[in-house]
């Protein structure tokens, strides 16, 4: 993942109970002027849609550690069928 990512999710943990207070307090505002700048600027429409429930976005996060893993398996996997291939051929000892 890219770092600017690393730093959205930071920032978006730190601050999670604010962005997500509207949804406890009705009397909140769901919205205002910045945040949605931001989200218009920053995100493609289907990732405004999945941010706008805590279990979207909540998803959104479970998704993306799973493909994060996935893909170190993936890689690790695969080094140890290279590693075990140049063992048997007597490149490693």
């Amino acid at each position: 993942m890219s770092d600017s990512f690393h730093e959205f999710l930071r920032k978006l943990k730190e601050n999670f109970n604010s962005y997500m207070a509207h949804l406890k307090n009705k009397k909140l505002s769901s919205t205002n002027n910045a945040m949605e700048n931001f989200f218009g600027i920053v995100f493609p429409d289907n990732l405004k849609k999945s941010f706008k429930t805590v279990k979207g976005v909540e998803t959104f996060v479970a998704l993306h550690i799973k493909r994060w893993n996935d893909r170190i398996i993936k890689n690790v996997t695969e080094f140890a069928k290279k590693y075990q291939i140049l063992k048997k051929l007597g490149s490693i000892m």
